[in-house]
């Protein structure tokens, strides 16, 4: 299993147990959310479950994040798509070790490339774009994720 690293961001060797499961996505303020790339949205998105297809890597071969197809009923994003990418610096999983992440919600799967984001920095499938918290569902306890960062 990959060791805590001090310098990189990236998801431990348990994620991948993860693709194809469900997991729970808790969208936060962070530095706000926005419509597509530029346009200031009035608040953040509800939380919602998305199953996981799967984990991407940068060039160097870590796992930075991963794409899941938003499953939720009633949701304004059911059936869309988030792509999601570590934000600080560590070694995190969606069980003990969470991490907050950068999002982009899109009508359709990226395709985007092997290694990096696989978004574009101005994709025009870009529905929202902002920050969650991922986690396993055993993770919540039925509880806010945001509890893991109040300090």
């Amino acid at each position: 299993m990959s060791e805590p690293t001090e310098h990189l961001s990236e998801l431990d060797d348990t994620t991948e147990a993860y693709v194809g499961a469900v997991l729970l996505f808790e969208p936060y303020y962070g530095n706000g959310w926005q419509y597509g790339v530029d346009q200031p949205a009035p608040g953040v998105p509800m939380p919602f479950r998305a199953r996981l297809l799967r984990l991407w890597s940068d060039a160097a071969g870590l796992r930075q994040g991963g794409i899941a197809h938003i499953k939720e009923v009633g949701h304004p994003f059911d059936e869309c798509f988030v792509t999601f990418e570590t934000y600080m610096v560590g070694c995190y999983n969606f069980t003990d070790r969470l991490c907050r992440y950068s999002a982009a919600i899109t009508d359709s799967e990226p395709g985007g490339a092997v290694h990096g984001w696989p978004l574009g920095p101005r994709d025009p499938d870009i529905r929202m774009s902002g920050w969650v918290i991922v986690a396993a569902p055993s993770a919540s306890r039925g509880r806010p994720l945001a509890r893991f960062f109040d300090h």
